[in-house]
């Protein structure tokens, strides 16, 4: 005996009775008749990596990265990346691409860290702006300035570290591989 799609058709016929008295399969029912389509993460990761370069033609070419990491310092954590390509002139190919990526990482500690980076290849390449804009909160320990402080473990109280930091930059063209211009910093 062996199962077909409708259940034991040929029940009757391998138990050694007569295949004549047998009644027709039914049909198979609507659920039977439906192909369920399937989720396969590995065959979705291969497509995209298959025809992730495939469009040059597109203005603004997208990627994502998500994984988890671990430092002494901050335990396990979750980092999230995402970038993208673009240019501000698309009738010039000898234009490099201008790029932005804007990234994500929390720790189990309390760590956590975004920002924004960038930069920007404009017409003729003649200009460069580069930015950077990121915060962070860490938090620590702290036991005092110096090492008596450091040594007696009663001092020890809790620290967090705070940062927002902007950085941008614009440069002016002087050869074929240099370029000159002004970088300003805003820390608070």
């Amino acid at each position: 005996m062996y199962s077909s799609a409708a259940g034991w058709a040929d029940a009757p016929a391998a138990a050694g009775q007569d295949s004549a008295r047998h009644e027709p399969e039914p049909a198979a029912s609507a659920v039977d008749s439906v192909h369920r389509k399937t989720y396969n993460p590995f065959r979705w990761i291969g497509h995209y990596l298959r025809n992730t370069n495939k469009h040059a033609d597109r203005p603004f070419d997208f990627s994502m990265l998500l994984g988890p990491s671990y430092t002494a310092a901050t335990s396990a954590g979750l980092g999230i990346t995402a970038s993208g390509l673009y240019s501000w002139d698309r009738s010039d190919p000898a234009l490099p691409k201008s790029n932005v990526s804007v990234f994500a990482n929390a720790s189990l500690t309390g760590m956590l860290a975004v920002g924004l980076r960038g930069n920007n290849f404009l017409p003729k390449e003649k200009y460069r702006l580069d930015y950077q804009l990121f915060f962070y909160t860490f938090p620590g320990d702290f036991w005092g300035i110096g090492y008596d402080n450091g040594a007696n473990g009663a001092n020890k109280s809790d620290y967090e570290r705070v940062k927002l930091q902007f950085k941008p930059s614009f440069l002016f063209r002087l050869g074929k591989s240099v370029f000159v211009g002004r970088s300003w910093t805003w820390s608070g």
